[in-house]
């Protein structure tokens, strides 16, 4: 699939899903329109795989191994789809990333997750903390830092809060262009080339 492909894919989910545009899209909603995609998809290829197996009339045989589960992570998801590499040029072309840090909580008497939140937004550092639905419960956002300070946040910050059971933390291991400006530009050999 092409990132231009994907991305109308993207739009299209926003519009049926919030109608709303790529470029005004919260996180949250871009963030729960690509798990619907994926959720859709993989649905999809299970019902492929159905039919031909029925209409073969095949036996199925069901393995289960720990190495290749695919995971609660959406990056994973979208990888074992071959919708990695498209899905970060096109949220790259808008503006966006994927980068985030998912949080698992216990939900304090009387307060629910509402004081773990604020104990969580509160610290300087991060940019946005949503609720979400599914395998975690807070989606984390933080602004503009590299690597380090992002493990010494989830570690010494996050981690250490009583009500945080589990954390899983995503990163961009490399920029090759960002904001339309190109970090690895190949290199033309300048050296003249001698025949015999």
């Amino acid at each position: 699939m092409t990132t231009k492909e994907f991305a109308k894919i993207l739009q299209d989910k926003l519009t049926s899903e919030y109608g709303v545009d790529l470029s005004v899209a919260s996180h949250q909603q871009i963030y729960r329109a690509l798990a619907l995609i994926c959720r859709q998809m993989m649905s999809e290829n299970h019902k492929k795989f159905q039919s031909k197996a029925i209409g073969t009339g095949s036996k199925q045989v069901y393995y289960l191994c720990m190495e290749f589960l695919m995971g609660r992570s959406l990056k994973m998801s979208l990888f074992n789809l071959g919708l990695n590499d498209a899905a970060q040029k096109a949220l790259a072309e808008a503006d966006i990333s994927l980068d985030m840090i998912e949080v698992r909580v216990t939900p304090q008497r009387g307060q629910g997750f509402d004081s773990i939140a604020e104990r969580i937004y509160k610290y300087p550092e991060v940019r946005s903390v949503y609720l979400m639905s599914g395998a975690y419960d807070l989606m984390v956002i933080l602004e503009g830092k590299t690597l380090r300070e992002v493990s010494n946040f989830v570690s010494d910050k996050l981690s250490t809060l009583d009500s945080v059971l589990s954390t899983a933390t995503h990163f961009i291991l490399k920029k090759y262009k960002d904001h339309g400006t190109a970090f690895a530009t190949k290199k033309e050999d300048e050296r003249e080339m001698i025949t015999p």
